[in-house]
């Protein structure tokens, strides 16, 4: 498990000059000692943006998020944020309840995932329909069975577990189990085939739906389901949907 981030220092200048990296891709890059040339993995407008405008390609759209995005990247900092919601953005303030110091640390992980992960690809995912291209969204929520010498290690906030962390969904649905000595089982290695199927039949066809897997609906502000790849397998209504249209109305940054 990586953790990674973007430098402040670069992060503000990129800013000041009016461009948007992604975040912690050169930061991955040097980690996993890879070499990229200046300018990659920059935009010059936000995604937000370009799908508004309907400026992103005009293609077929396969975007999800993790359970628990927010595992690798909290700080103990964010515990402060999600504590200041109801002074600083009153409508978000029940979405991350903070009464006591375990709930605000698990509000912070939603809410660092929420603004990081979550809400921009629901927007990506409600937006991209709009302009006519299919449009087909999932949720990962299965817990990857670590290996003890990682499932012991803390998290960035300090609290335990990691959940269906960031990239977790990436062995499974490449079909790439076998590649890490992972104590898996057979429900996972049947979930890695219905995945595999899945993203294989939407490369070849442009949609991810199978003979063998249940029906994948097309995403929209009508029909509003994602599918759901975890314990249980299938369509299921968007469980977050309040909080991200109360994200959407929020002034930027939330913080």
């Amino acid at each position: 498990i990586m953790r990674v981030g973007i430098v402040e220092e670069r992060a503000a200048a990129l800013e000041a000059a009016g461009v948007v990296e992604a975040p912690g891709i050169g930061e991955w890059c040097r980690a996993a000692g890879l070499q990229r040339e200046p300018g990659d993995a920059r935009f010059t407008r936000q995604t937000e943006d370009v799908y508004r405008r309907g400026a992103q390609h005009r293609i077929p759209l396969l975007v999800g998020r993790n359970a628990d995005e927010g595992v690798l990247y909290t700080r103990p900092a964010h515990v402060d944020i999600v504590r200041r919601l109801s002074e600083t953005a009153p409508d978000l303030a029940d979405c991350y309840p903070a009464s006591d110091a375990e709930q605000a640390r698990a509000s912070a992980r939603r809410f660092v995932a929420d603004t990081r992960f979550d809400y921009p690809v629901w927007r990506w995912a409600l937006t991209h329909p709009e302009h006519g291209h299919p449009t087909y969204l999932y949720r990962f929520d299965r817990t990857p069975p670590l290996p003890d010498q990682l499932a012991r290690l803390p998290a960035p906030d300090g609290a335990p577990g990691s959940g269906s962390f960031h990239t977790a969904e990436l062995p499974y649905m490449s079909g790439n189990l076998r590649m890490l000595k992972w104590p898996w089982t057979d429900g996972d290695r049947a979930l890695s085939a219905a995945m595999v199927e899945a993203w294989a039949a939407f490369v070849s066809t442009g949609e991810p739906n199978t003979r063998v897997g249940p029906a994948w609906p097309q995403f929209g502000a009508a029909h509003g389901c994602e599918m759901r790849f975890g314990d249980a397998l299938g369509p299921r209504p968007v469980s977050d949907a309040e909080t991200m249209r109360r994200l959407d109305r929020a002034a930027r940054p939330v913080r």
